[in-house]
Order: C-alpha cells, then sequence, then structure tokens
C-alpha cells in the first residue's frame, strides 16, 4: 500500500448555506470518509482557511495569500491508503466536492 494526498479544491459554500444545507453536506462527506477510515484507508486531515502567507523565491519575499481564483485555492485536505495510483484516484471519483463543480488532485506521497 501507498500513502496518496488528496487536494480538495473548491467547496461547498458553508457561509451561504442555511443550517440544513450546511447540515446535508457534513452528511455526504462522513458517508464518504466514514467507511474508509474505518478500513483504515484514511487518515484524515483538516480543512484549511483563505487566510495565509506565501513565501516566494531566493530572496524569499512574503506576499499575502494566496490568491487565485476560487476554485483553485486548496480547500482540504486528507491522505488515503492505496494500492496504486488508480485506486486511489477511485476513491477520489466518489468525493462530495465534485457535486460542487469542485476538484481533487490525487498525489503519491514520496517516501524516502
Amino acid at each position: 500500500m501507498k500513502d496518496y494526498m488528496l487536494l480538495f479544491r473548491g467547496a461547498f459554500d458553508d457561509r451561504k448555506a442555511s443550517p440544513e444545507e450546511f447540515q446535508k453536506e457534513a452528511m455526504k462527506w462522513q458517508k464518504w470518509m466514514e467507511p474508509l477510515m474505518k478500513e483504515g484507508w484514511m487518515t484524515p486531515g483538516q480543512r484549511l482557511t483563505s487566510n495565509g502567507k506565501v513565501v516566494n523565491g531566493s530572496k524569499k519575499q512574503v506576499n499575502d495569500g494566496p490568491f487565485a481564483e476560487g476554485k483553485e485555492v486548496v480547500a482540504s485536505f486528507c491522505v488515503i491508503k492505496a494500492r496504486d495510483l488508480a485506486e486511489a484516484v477511485e476513491f477520489a471519483k466518489a468525493c462530495p466536492i465534485l457535486d460542487h463543480d469542485g476538484s481533487v488532485e490525487v498525489r503519491e506521497v514520496m517516501t524516502y
């Protein structure tokens, strides 16, 4: 088994959602994540805020950020275990963020 990071971009805007809509969305994520966690396939990540800084280049210039279009900003992440990239992608295809035109980037975690 290998570790794969799933990076979630775009998201359900919970600031505009009613409590009922928020609860419905939370249940989708729970339904998707719970079996993966019970089987030991997923280590839950955390949601990220939009507040941050970006450090660039050899001069280590610090800028406010991230400032990308809403769907480009990484909203959250998790780490899953899968036999290969194809299996990790299959897990990602069931992610609720896709229901809101978000995306899931699947990347193998390199081990040294």
